[in-house]
């Protein structure tokens, strides 16, 4: 462990001096601050820098300042090193801090870091707040749940929207020109699998200004360590809410389990709910029986079932039932559809059924019962394009994904392009008749992350959605869809401030969601170096990943 650790200062106001540990002064440069401080050696212990009280489940991160440490042997009381009880440590020093008269108010932390440098001379620390305001002036707004405000000033403190108007940045302030740009919320990427996409996605997500993914199956404690290092500002990666493990009848690979006989799977939805789940995700081998016990649990437990359609299960059954969300056009056509209609050609049957009306009355269902539809379209073009040969962006792709790509026999993929073709027109017909649809990709293997996400866009933008009903599929209707749109999802005070500024309008061509300028997520601010950055780095880990 290294004996040189450096204290992080974020002065949040005159009564709240939060420190943060940073082991790699690479890192300060996102900080755009300068702190003088002196650095400490304390034989492998860390310097008491004020306590992270993180949840998982809710990924809330709130701090309380302790005190400021700058001598050795304040630090070694704190008898704290990084494996050691940070809460106790935490309870101790909120009760000195309280005897101080210090004011108790938790701090948001918004994921900024300063570096500590050693001081020559005087003791005086000079700071400068990472808290400060930040302020896109002279942009051009587009909400997903208002109207587009031009010319406007988005003023960001504390990692949310302070106003948004006509009025100039407040003193202090660090400004963004956004002359000629626009901002729109930041993007989310309802189905990836991130434990097998590894950890090279997670700043390539960032760096596509995907701001919030939904994990649809992963090692759930490895998600859950990323997403407590991401809250507190350690690891640069979208907001992850996730299912845990995929409940199917087998189980065919390590990111799924056999929930059993209907008595047991509910006894796995309680587990589930009660380790912090955001969602409860089923594929098509789960029992028809099991199923439906764990939608009934799932109610009672007031979380919502997300995924596949069971084999014995009709989509009609799916949505009536309750199920939250289906995942993928193909599911619609797994299943009981393809049972009746073994002898066909899969194309052609989807082309009878959307021309015979059985996807209108189908789709009715899903508008009753507020059934929401995921048709990840981008997963699709791994196998109808060239793209593991000719798409340069699979150099974001883990080594160990690209070594596993298969070919496929140009016949394959015809087949592959004449199916994709009539599940196009199959998510056409959904929008046309009001089914809410959200954006996912499935990333996962040899899937690009990030990329992709712009590639569904232009694809829903295709099957017949405005580019504007298409940011909504990608922010304020996912949003919702986890309960979270009080927070996220569009631009509007008081929410939290995760934006993406574009060099061009996606109003006028969906595409223009590509020419990102910078990204701000939980109030951080990452210009184009800092974006390109990130891609660097995700190049390298995918290397080696």
């Amino acid at each position: 462990m290294r004996t040189a650790l450096l204290a992080l200062l974020i002065a949040a106001s005159a009564h709240a001096d939060v420190f943060r540990i940073l082991d790699d002064p690479r890192d300060a440069a996102q900080a755009r601050v300068s702190l003088h401080a002196k650095s400490m050696v304390i034989d492998d212990r860390i310097v008491l820098v004020g306590s992270y009280n993180v949840d998982p489940r809710s990924q809330n991160l709130n701090s309380e300042v302790m005190c400021m440490v700058d001598d050795a042997d304040t630090a070694r009381a704190a008898r704290c090193d990084r494996c050691s009880h940070p809460q106790r440590v935490a309870r101790r020093y909120r009760r000195q801090r309280a005897e101080r008269g210090v004011s108790g108010r938790p701090v948001e932390i918004v994921p900024r870091v300063g570096h500590a440098l050693d001081r020559a001379g005087d003791r005086r620390a000079i700071v400068k707040s990472l808290l400060l305001a930040l302020a896109i002036t002279h942009v051009t707004v587009i909400n997903t749940t208002g109207p587009i405000v031009r010319d406007a000033t988005v003023v960001i403190s504390d990692g949310r929207i302070a106003s948004i108007g006509t009025a100039g940045p407040p003193p202090g302030a660090e400004i963004v020109d956004g002359r000629g740009k626009f901002v729109i919320p930041g993007l989310w990427d309802m189905h990836v699998h991130l434990s097998w996409s590894t950890s090279s996605a997670l700043p390539v997500f960032v760096a596509n200004g995907v701001t919030t993914v939904r994990d649809m199956g992963s090692t759930l404690g490895e998600i859950d360590d990323w997403r407590t290092r991401i809250a507190a500002g350690l690891l640069t990666g979208p907001r992850i809410f996730r299912v845990g493990p995929i409940l199917n009848g087998q189980s065919f690979n390590k990111y799924q389990m056999v929930p059993g006989n209907p008595d047991e799977t509910r006894g796995v939805a309680r587990a589930l709910k009660y380790i912090g789940v955001d969602f409860i995700k089923v594929h098509r081998r789960l029992p028809r029986e099991s199923y439906f016990a764990l939608i009934d649990e799932a109610k009672k437990l007031g979380i919502s079932v997300v995924g596949h359609i069971p084999m014995t299960v009709t989509p009609e059954e799916a949505s009536n039932a309750g199920q939250a969300t289906i995942e993928h056009a193909e599911t619609l056509f797994e299943g009981t559809f393809s049972t009746a209609h073994k002898d066909e050609d899969l194309a052609q049957a989807v082309h009878r059924f959307r021309e015979s009306g059985d996807a209108e009355r189908l789709f009715a269902v899903f508008v009753k019962n507020h059934t929401i539809f995921d048709p990840t379209l981008a997963a699709w073009t791994s196998a109808t394009t060239d793209q593991s040969r000719s798409d340069p962006h699979m150099k974001y792709v883990a080594a160990s994904n690209r070594n596993a790509i298969t070919s496929i026999t140009p016949e394959q993929q015809q087949k592959y392009r004449e199916v994709f073709a009539e599940f196009l027109n199959v998510v056409r017909i959904a929008h046309r008749s009001g089914v809410t649809i959200v954006t996912g990709t499935d990333t996962a293997a040899w899937r690009i992350p990030g990329f992709s996400l712009h590639e569904e866009l232009a694809q829903l933008v295709q099957c017949g959605l405005t580019p504007l009903e298409a940011l909504q599929a990608a922010t304020i209707t996912p949003a919702k869809a986890a309960g979270k749109a009080d927070d996220l999802g569009s631009i509007d005070v008081g929410k939290i401030a995760d934006l993406v500024l574009l060099d061009a309008d996606p109003l006028e061509d969906i595409h223009n969601t590509n020419n990102i300028e910078a990204v701000i997520i939980s109030g951080r601010l990452m210009r184009r170096a800092d974006l390109d950055a990130l891609l660097g780095l995700a190049e390298t880990l995918a290397s080696k990943n």
